[in-house]
């Protein structure tokens, strides 16, 4: 998480990533329980993940259309 050595760990930063992790629990909670009885296996995206592909996908779209 702290990429750079000498960067002090803020509270701010704590808590943002306290609330990303309790964010990702309620997804996984929230996926499991929309799953069942079903036998397919839990899956969630994560919203960053979603968002770097769809650009990346953009990206490679405007390159092809040049």
């Amino acid at each position: 998480m702290n990429a750079d050595p000498k960067r002090k760990v803020h509270q701010r930063d704590r808590d943002r990533v306290r609330h990303a992790r309790r964010h990702q629990e309620e997804a996984l909670d929230d996926a499991l329980k929309n799953t069942f009885p079903a036998s397919d296996p839990v899956s969630i995206m994560i919203l960053e993940q979603t968002r770097t592909t769809e650009a990346a996908l953009s990206n490679r779209s405007e390159r092809s259309c040049t």
